[in-house]
């Protein structure tokens, strides 16, 4: 588009000359200058224009012009002139205003606040914006809207002057109810005496009489336009006839009667022709009449106040008054042969698109039937105008092409594809195979590049049925076979973007699909646009993701999130930047910041109104929620995203049907699940998407096995593996063989539990996966419990342990390798290590917590009384010291240990976390109590005893002064070893085997060398084996322990197996 006129009359302001300046109107706008909103209005000709326009020259106001005109209907034109009216009030300012593009349709109110704002930033504190012709703006119109929502930004010194012909629409009348408007009305722009006469005087030269004023005043109740015509007429009896305001046609009569009939011809001639234009320079008249005086016979008009305006800048333009020139467009086509007219319409609409008035020209040219031109127009114009966001404009252009037309210009299909893309994608399609198929046939290679990516692009951003995409695929193979190369290399980038996507989402199974992708990986720096190279990141993170690539998906966000601070970057740019980020987030398992993002984003979205990914933003959201376990986030996320959805684009409706499908299960609401990710699948399949289908049967699988349909399950797991197998999908082929490992596991079949499970962990260690959308911290705790155990990729189980806070149901204290971050061992010595680094007790070291700490252990960890741990350490304390001293003790053990929550206290209750903490003589504890016979259980718990056996080791070591309570513990744990070790030695004594038993019954003595119980059996299991002296031998060494430490002697049972050895000896 050639570069707008400086003159434009409709961002300039008219240059009132040789005008008479109304003092008691400019009184009447300094007082309502107090309120932001200014609302003058009146009939047409009343003057309203030329008053506020002299207004602000008088009083040397900073200000903006705007004249509205039916083109401002398309919400893009208005906000494009909008910015051009900005940058001429500051050209300072080099960055341009934003244009309403197609992706801000959903958030108008924000982005017209958001808009208003920055152009009120740039034109200072007091600033005044005159919005002329305002009645142009039809009802419907979204301009009245968007004015509303910008006086919100309004600053508080600053205003904004409505000139209309009619009343403030209801859209306004909030403004009213809060006092934040004045209105100017026809009664205070009716002509007073004083002004009538001053008005003659600059008109005639010379004054008037009483009389004549009484009478100019009476024919024209104070009209300024029938005023001006009586004063351009000869006569003197002013008072003879009576111009009424309200009647356009006696107007008109008058403006024939009156001075236009008394122009020489060629003037009315001009007149006549010229009022084709909306606005004019000299250059342009001259062009259109041939008459070489141009610039003359319009200055003459000014100086004549002859229902003209002018407007300065690099050279004089001038527009006619609405009312003369609807006077002239009527008389033209009257006095003109249609076929002359349209002659002199063609002309002008060439000279019109020549200098800068694209939006007229093409309406003369549709008035005129030219659709040759307007297809030209078209064509020329169309980029600028996609550009700008003026979608409507030429979406109104295009529509007035005929198919015959259109197809005598290809190119015109192609725009219309491009025009129809936001508006209505199965159109478009449509339109750019139309220009294809013109391409093709013409051997444009250009142009069937640009159509085939201008189809998958409709395409895909249906979010509806991929299938057709199969046929563009394969025409674009042959094209290449056909072509070789690319004929530019905007076609190259463009084309290799739309390929990689129309493979990923629709054939990841093709044998390209890799090739594609590395080589739109290769081009993200040849895209220049900040919003093309966004999107293609954001796709290729998407794709990687997808195929379980989190490297490689990390690489690219973090070169998205590098420019994102670019100035150049548009709402669009950051808020597909902050959707990439959320996503990498997401699958990494950085939940926090993945809500943190997604938040971002939405804020940019609100506050920019770029709403157009704010459904993705929900989903993210969703399932960031439901992954950490916050349902009642997931749920807000899952309504707005609800709302935020269009159920016709499949692809929307079946994510958000299989999120929903996730809460649900989490939410224990099994049939609720089923019945969601049933339609999630059906719908992925009607649509055709390998990754919704895959990722659905995924959901589905764990949704049947929770259900009670096994067997369903299992298949259903196995479908979602071969699918993702087939599609290259490594994050699906994780998802599927962690729930087949789960699924074996639940059914008994642990070996084929563990293969799954290797499968599983292997994948995931590779690709550091540590999150999926079916994501269930309960199954994922069991399947890292079964890995530890089995020795399946450990170190990847403790990583998921560690980064996702899983804990099994049950304490897995029989898992030393189980990455607990607080380890304390009491059997044989007291030691503590904190992530698996020993903690350094000194004698600075203070003693309480450490007792604190044992003492809790000794109270077994759960739910103890602040009562039971203050009586033992402060019995003696009074009143509240005792709680005093705990809460101290308290927070110096917590500091001492340094992790959060290791040590909880709640309702008076204190508690060592178990998902943190690893006490050795708790699993002692366990195992001996799993070692305990039940109903059903037949076999013989060895292993569990001799690890209990084992883990007991030396014993208790205790100090001199260790608390009562403390060595009470100890002894229970050492009771609970005597047993196990005797149960252990007389499982063998009945299994036969005495070697064994003997062994048993000498470990458990030489750790606990006073227990009396294990001397006796021992000592009887000797006699049986015919090695009485070596019984005897152990009781005397019994007899000499306790009589050195005890100060006892044996007990009468010990004493009579004794006898009974001697006597038998």
């Amino acid at each position: 588009m050639k570069n707008l006129p400086e003159s434009l009359a409709k961002i300039t302001r008219p240059a009132p000359q040789n005008i008479f300046f109304r003092d008691k109107f400019f009184s009447i706008l300094d007082k309502c200058r107090e309120k932001p909103l200014i609302w003058v209005y009146g009939p047409p000709g009343s003057g309203k224009t030329t008053l506020v326009a002299s207004y602000i020259e008088a009083r040397k106001l900073p200000s903006v012009w705007y004249q509205v005109d039916r083109g401002d209907n398309d919400p893009g034109s208005f906000f494009h002139y909008m910015g051009l009216a900005a940058l001429k009030a500051d050209p300072r300012k080099k960055k341009p205003l934003p244009h309403f593009t197609p992706e801000y349709a959903l958030g108008l109110k924000a982005f017209s606040r958001e808009y208003f704002s920055e152009l009120y930033s740039r034109l200072g504190p007091k600033a005044l914006i005159v919005f002329d012709n305002f009645q142009e703006a039809t009802f419907e119109s979204a301009l009245h809207e968007i004015i509303h929502e910008g006086l919100d930004a309004l600053p508080k010194k600053a205003n904004v002057l409505i000139v209309s012909r009619g009343a403030p629409p209801p859209v306004f009348s909030r403004m009213r109810l809060a006092s934040s408007m004045e209105t100017v009305s026809w009664e205070e722009l009716r002509l007073t005496p004083d002004e009538v006469r001053g008005i003659a005087f600059r008109k005639r030269g010379r004054h008037l009489t009483d009389e004549q004023v009484r009478n100019l005043l009476s024919s024209t109740d104070g009209w300024l336009a029938g005023l001006v015509l009586l004063l351009s007429s000869e006569t003197e009896d002013f008072g003879a006839e009576r111009i009424d305001r309200h009647s356009p046609t006696e107007v008109f009569d008058y403006f024939a009667s009156g001075f236009f009939q008394k122009l020489p011809a060629d003037f009315r001639g001009f007149l006549l022709k010229t009022s084709l234009f909306p606005a004019m320079t000299p250059g342009m008249a001259e062009a259109l009449t041939g008459n070489k005086r141009s610039g003359a016979m319009l200055s003459e008009l000014v100086e004549k106040n002859y229902f003209i305006q002018s407007h300065s800048g690099e050279e004089e333009s001038y527009q006619y008054h609405n009312l003369f020139r609807e006077f002239l467009a009527s008389r033209l086509k009257r006095e003109t042969t249609p076929e002359a007219l349209a002659e002199i319409e063609k002309k002008a609409a060439v000279i019109l698109a020549e200098n800068g008035y694209p939006e007229e020209a093409a309406a003369l040219f549709l008035r005129a039937n030219d659709k040759v031109s307007l297809g030209g127009l078209i064509c020329r114009e169309a980029p600028s105008l996609l550009r700008q966001g003026r979608y409507l404009t030429l979406k109104d252009w295009l529509d007035g092409m005929g198919e015959e037309e259109m197809d005598r210009n290809p190119s015109l299909w192609f725009w219309k594809g491009r025009c129809y893309f936001h508006f209505d994608q199965e159109k478009s399609v449509l339109f750019f195979e139309k220009a294809f198929e013109a391409a093709r046939a013409s051997g444009d290679q250009q142009g069937v590049f640009m159509s085939w990516s201008g189809a998958v692009e409709a395409l895909i951003h249906r979010f509806d049925n991929l299938k057709p995409l199969d046929r563009w695929i394969a025409v674009f193979d042959g094209l290449l076979k056909e072509y070789g190369t690319f004929p530019s290399k905007e076609v190259e980038v463009r084309s290799t973007l739309f390929m990689f996507l129309a493979l990923s989402f629709r054939a990841p199974a093709h044998p390209d699909m890799g090739l594609w992708a590395e080589k739109t990986l290769s081009l993200l720096n040849d895209i220049p646009d900040p919003d093309a190279y966004a999107q293609a990141g954001l796709c290729l993170v998407d794709y990687f993701v997808w195929t379980g690539d989190l490297e490689r998906a990390n690489v690219i966000v973090e070169r998205l999130t590098s420019m994102a601070g670019r100035r150049d970057h548009s709402p669009f740019a950051q808020v597909a930047i902050k959707l990439s980020e959320a996503l990498n987030s997401l699958y990494r398992g950085k939940l926090d910041a993945c809500v943190a993002t997604v938040g971002e984003g939405l804020r940019i979205s609100e506050t920019k109104g770029m709403n157009i990914f704010d459904y993705f933003l929900y989903g993210h959201g969703a399932v960031c929620s439901l992954t950490s376990g916050d349902l009642d986030g997931a749920e807000r996320f899952l309504n707005k995203a609800a709302s935020a959805m269009d159920e016709r684009r499949r692809f929307c409706a079946s994510y958000y049907h299989h999120i929903e499908a996730c809460h649900r299960l989490l939410n224990k609401d099994l049939p609720g699940a089923l019945e969601h990710e049933k339609l999630s699948l059906g719908l992925a399949m009607d649509m055709g998407s390998p990754f919704a289908e895959a990722m659905s049967r995924a959901g589905l699988a764990l949704v049947r096995f929770e259900l009670g349909e096994r067997l369903k399950g299992f298949e259903e797991a196995a479908r979602a593996r071969a699918l993702a197998v087939r599609t290259g999908s490594k994050l699906v082929v994780f998802v599927a063989s962690v729930f087949e490992a789960w699924f074996s596991l639940e059914s008994g079949k642990r070996r084929a539990a563990a293969d799954k499970l290797k499968e599983a962990f292997s994948l995931g260690s590779r690709q550091g996966f540590v999150n999926f959308h079916m994501w269930r911290p309960d199954i994922m705790a069991e399947l890292c419990a079964l890995a530890i155990e089995e020795g399946i990729e450990p170190d990847y189980a403790k990583r998921l342990i560690r980064e996702r806070g899983l804990f099994p149901k049950t304490p897995p204290l029989r898992l030393d390798e189980w990455p607990w971050r607080l380890k304390i061992y009491t059997l044989g010595r007291f030691a503590v290590y904190k992530d698996g680094v020993a903690m350094q007790f000194g004698r600075k070291t203070p003693k309480k917590p450490i007792e604190m700490l044992k003492l809790l252990i000794s109270f077994g960890g759960r739910n103890v009384p602040e009562s039971r741990i203050s009586d033992a350490l402060w019995h003696d304390s009074e009143g509240d010291a005792a709680h005093v001293a705990f809460t101290t003790t308290l927070k110096r053990l917590r500091s001492l240990i340094g992790i959060e929550d290791a040590v909880l206290l709640k309702d008076g209750r204190l508690a060592l976390n178990a998902r943190y903490t690893w006490v050795d003589a708790w699993k002692f504890n366990q195992a001996v109590n799993g070692a305990k016979p039940f109903p059903g259980k037949t076999d013989f718990p060895v292993k569990a005893l001799d690890d209990a056996v084992e883990l007991y080791g030396e014993g208790f070591q205790i100090e001199p002064d260790e608390n009562p309570w403390v060595v009470l513990f100890y002894e229970g744990v050492r009771e609970r070893y005597i047993s196990a070790v005797a149960s252990l030695g007389s499982h063998w004594e009945k299994s036969g085997d005495a070697g064994k038993a003997i062994e048993c019954y000498r470990r458990g003595i030489a750790v606990e060398s006073l227990s009396e119980e294990l001397y006796q059996r021992l000592m009887v299991l000797l006699e049986k084996q015919g090695r009485s002296g070596e019984a005897l031998v152990l009781y005397k060494r019994l007899e000499r322990g306790l009589e050195d430490v005890l100060g006892i002697d044996p007990s009468p049972r010990t004493k009579n197996i004794y006898l009974s050895l001697s006597a038998g000896k």
